[in-house]
């Protein structure tokens, strides 16, 4: 197979970097096609915590509460909602073109904002 392949490296580079493209438009358009619910959202509470987001998005697998009820258009929908932040331990975002929740280098668990939460709870309880 490599005898019909081009020799030189910026090519081959060029090839590459084509088919990469191609393979993800391959890769979504799949994931269209077979769109079943792979992702949710966990609705959180308010309160008194004004910082803490209305809902977290999860997809298939991870072991926070719930269950897959969005397609993926919903939950690229969801996620686009600045109400709306993906999950820290399953990171949806990627999956559905958006950028990573977790820092570079960080490590995979990361509770769903339940240490901001509590910080913010007892911030609010100290100060009363």
């Amino acid at each position: 197979m490599s005898e019909s392949l081009p020799r030189d490296v910026q090519t081959l580079r060029a090839l590459e970097a084509e088919l990469a493209a191609r393979l993800t438009q391959v890769r979504t358009a799949l994931a269209d096609a077979e769109d079943h619910p792979r992702w949710w959202v966990q609705r959180m509470r308010r309160g008194r915590a004004a910082r803490v987001p209305r809902g977290y998005l999860h997809r298939a697998g991870c072991w926070m509460p719930g269950e897959p009820d969005l397609t993926r258009r919903a939950a690229a929908s969801a996620l686009a909602d600045p109400r709306i932040e993906g999950c820290g331990v399953c990171d949806p975002g990627p999956a559905l073109g958006f950028p990573s929740v977790r820092p570079p280098g960080a490590a995979s668990r990361r509770s769903c904002g339940w240490a901001e939460r509590q910080a913010v709870a007892g911030a609010s309880s100290a100060s009363s």
